[in-house]
């Protein structure tokens, strides 16, 4: 994986409650699974982006069909 990240987000422990409560292995078990669950959660959101532009492109594109011209999803039947 590229060590350069597109954006970083920053906490400290001090930000939650009960981190008090956690060892130094606890919490560097627990900064594991935030990274794979940060990782996980990166990866369905530029997915969703990518379906969102591929939608987004077939309804404006939808006015070009040969077959129904007016097939306009965005703006009703025209």
């Amino acid at each position: 994986m590229n060590k350069k990240r597109a954006f970083e987000i920053s906490y400290s422990w001090d930000d939650f409650i009960d981190s008090g409560k956690l060892n130094v292995n606890q919490k560097m078990y627990a900064q594991k699974l935030f990274e794979q669950v940060e990782s996980s959660k990166i990866r369905e959101s530029i997915q969703q982006v990518i379906n969102d532009v591929i939608h987004s492109k077939e309804e404006l594109e939808a006015h070009r069909d040969k077959k129904n011209p007016f097939r306009l999803d965005i703006g009703g039947e025209g």
